[in-house]
């Protein structure tokens, strides 16, 4: 009997060590995971490494801090809008002086609007900012760190 009770007490750990070789049905938990990256912040203004589908920086993908190299991405919540607004970011560097500009025209019923710093590569390292505008006016500045 006492070899069955060895293998009865070392049956449990290699079950644990069963690798996941991705098959057609992926556990509930994934999936679940998979949902809740999705799900957007519930920031007006989002700082993050990911946007989703609708144009949102998920609540887990929200930083404040961003590998140099990689984009970051700022997400604006327009559900609050009553009409037509002019968006608009800059980029900036540590010393203040523009990297990168954007802006577009969102048209009323816009849920998100999204943009990107574009690649970081070049970029140094330190304290940068995005400065957010709606109409011309300045709304928020949004201070972030590339490492």
């Amino acid at each position: 009997m006492r070899p069955w009770f060895a293998v009865a007490a070392v049956l449990p750990l290699l079950m644990s060590c069963a690798v996941d070789r991705g098959g057609s049905n992926p556990p509930r938990l994934h999936q679940a995971a998979a949902a809740a990256e999705l799900a957007p912040s519930n920031r007006t203004f989002a700082l993050g490494y990911d946007v989703n589908a609708s144009g949102a920086v998920p609540a887990d993908a929200v930083g404040e801090a961003f590998l140099r190299g990689n984009e970051v991405f700022l997400s604006v919540d327009m559900s609050g809008a009553s009409g037509t607004q002019r968006v608009g970011v800059e980029w900036r560097d540590p010393a203040g002086n523009i990297v990168r500009k954007d802006s577009r025209q969102i048209p009323a019923g816009a849920k998100y609007v999204s943009f990107s710093s574009g690649g970081t590569g070049a970029w140094p390292r330190g304290r940068h900012s995005a400065v957010v505008t709606i109409d011309g006016r300045t709304v928020t500045e949004m201070p972030f760190v590339v490492m």
